[in-house]
């Protein structure tokens, strides 16, 4: 469509930037329950902005370094109130400190944001003309398998594994579909590895037939659609998938 969702959600963005909500010190300036909307509203878009940009291979809207907003409060939104006293501050109640929290759909949301970062993470070291390794890691095999962590950690421990942690009905798919992306992404050909080691085979033969089975399962279940997003990541999956069974010999294929 014209004038293209990458159009539009710049606007979005630069928006967002206009209004100081990406940085922590402006939000807390408000009440608490404006607070909350602002870095639910900033989340919202960063986690959109961060899945275009990838997808279409273009910078970022925001750099990293420029976001300081907490994310949004796990609380039931029946504890998250507006309140009429005008001299209540977010720093006196923050609905992101450390609570009881109930079971809420926006684990959902929250978990998503995660591995928006980490993928951003991916994206700008891998992809980035300029960009350097981070000064903590001697090579690009330790940062990737420091990253591998992070992205297993999440899928472990921050995405909920049931109807009964989410408090609905949400398809995981979703989850599973972002783990063997972010894994492509992270152990497949980039400017910065031009070429695949055989850890790097196995890893992205694993995801891509991880990510085709996600894929014919939603099929078969006739929950697919065909959107350009969509459609983009069965091909991209597809060809990869082909090219590391070609260009592996035995090493993908020998524990089959």
């Amino acid at each position: 469509n014209i004038p293209g969702v990458w159009y539009i959600l710049g606007s979005a963005l630069r928006l967002t930037v206009a209004l100081g909500l990406h940085t922590e010190s402006v939000n807390l300036t408000f009440d608490p329950f404006t607070t909350e909307m602002r870095r639910r509203l900033f989340w919202s878009v960063y986690s959109l902005d961060r899945q275009i940009c990838s997808y279409f291979g273009r910078p970022f809207g925001i750099p990293e370094e420029s976001i300081t907003t907490k994310f949004p409060s796990l609380l039931d939104d029946a504890q998250i109130i507006m309140t009429d006293q005008g001299d209540v501050s977010s720093a006196e109640i923050d609905y992101s400190g450390d609570y009881d929290y109930s079971i809420s759909s926006k684990i959902i949301a929250i978990s998503m944001f995660k591995v928006r970062r980490i993928q951003a993470n991916i994206v700008k070291v891998l992809y980035a003309p300029n960009s350097e390794l981070p000064r903590e890691f001697e090579n690009i095999e330790q940062w990737r398998s420091k990253t591998l962590q992070d992205l297993d950690s999440w899928y472990l421990d921050d995405v909920p594994k049931n109807s009964q942690s989410m408090n609905c009905s949400f398809n995981t798919f979703v989850f599973d579909l972002n783990y063997h992306y972010s894994k492509i992404v992270l152990y497949g050909l980039s400017p910065k590895c031009p070429s695949l080691t055989d850890i790097s085979f196995n890893i992205v033969f694993e995801s891509t037939k991880g990510t085709i089975d996600v894929f014919h399962n939603l099929c078969i279940t006739k929950k697919l659609s065909y959107t350009w997003v969509a459609v983009h990541n069965i091909f991209m999956t597809g060809m990869t998938y082909l090219y590391v069974i070609y260009y592996s010999g035995e090493t993908v294929l020998k524990d089959e």
